[in-house]
């Protein structure tokens, strides 16, 4: 990958390459996940656009030995880390920038901890009860030092536990993620509630899609429902195929509801603030496969006698 227009800083061993991007070149390394991209290593979500863009990465300086001031760059992305953005004089801070510049002091899993307490809470004081959680969370931080299993997913998964426990005070918005790939993929939808809907057409099937967060804002939930229709009463071996499909299945449960000749696919997770934007894309990619898969299979399995329409 080459970048263009790039100044460098020394520091410590490390080195930092500052340049110029557009709303389109931070569209691709949101969607690449360039630079290792995680939006919620961000202190505050990113600008949906902006006229004047710069992007800061921070990488060894043995990747930066060939660099030369004035001369295009070629780098390998999944080496760096964004430090930081700065869009129409704004600056968005990460956590390694906050880190680097002392605002987020003490151990690596304190130093995790503050951060997205404050990026999921959003400055609101937490209750004795989230003061409890997070006890716990530090109790189960210092228990993989203990047995050193203090890797990245370890922590990610003990400090996403935290975030669904204080979620009730203060729900992650997923919105950003969500409407990021919408519009990336140009998917025209309809928003109500929350809740995000559109159709998915794919050779000569098609289904309604519903997107929105359970109740307690802890999990997101996709759902896929079409329409069927049969020359014939299909209810009872539609529902034994059903049955043996969500044996089969790994990621989501398939519904049927035989009254209004509806079948439906729910897919969710638990949201983690680290991994929310690849969860959902896992997500979102489980349930679009399964649709894919599943109602050619049926159709020929029933000799053709069942159609699906949205």
């Amino acid at each position: 990958m080459k970048i263009k227009n790039a100044s460098i800083e020394y520091s410590n061993g490390s080195v930092v390459l500052k340049y110029p991007i557009s709303p389109a070149e931070l569209l691709a390394i949101k969607k690449e996940h360039l630079y290792n991209f995680q939006e919620n290593f961000f202190e505050v979500d990113l600008p949906a656009s902006f006229n004047e863009g710069v992007i800061s990465i921070i990488a060894e300086q043995h990747y930066a030995d060939h660099f030369k001031q004035g001369e295009d760059f070629e780098l390998s992305p999944g080496k760096w880390n964004i430090l930081r953005f700065e869009a129409d004089k704004k600056k968005y801070e990460t956590f390694f920038s906050l880190r680097r510049e002392g605002k987020i002091p003490g151990t690596l899993d304190k130093a995790l901890v503050n951060f997205s307490t404050k990026r999921a809470t959003q400055g609101q004081d937490l209750s004795k009860e989230s003061e409890g959680h997070l006890n716990d969370v530090m109790s189960d931080i210092v228990e993989l030092g203990i047995n050193n299993k203090m890797d990245d997913d370890n922590l990610e998964n003990i400090v996403g536990g935290f975030i669904s426990k204080v979620g009730g005070e203060a729900k992650i918005d997923t919105s950003p993620i969500i409407e990021d790939y919408l519009s990336t993929n140009q998917i025209p939808i309809d928003k109500e509630n929350d809740c995000y809907y559109f159709t998915v057409i794919f050779n000569d099937d098609s289904w309604n899609v519903e997107i929105g967060t359970s109740d307690d804002g802890h999990k997101l939930i996709i759902y896929s429902s079409v329409s069927y229709q049969s020359t014939e009463n299909i209810t009872a071996p539609l529902l034994e195929d059903i049955n043996q499909l969500n044996l089969a299945l790994k990621d989501g449960h398939f519904e049927v509801d035989a009254e209004n000749q509806l079948l439906y696919l729910k897919t969710d997770v638990e949201i983690n603030l680290f991994k929310i934007d690849v969860q959902f894309k896992k997500l979102i990619d489980a349930n679009f496969d399964s649709m894919k898969a599943i109602l050619p299979v049926l159709r020929e399995k029933h000799n053709q006698k069942i159609s699906f329409s949205s």
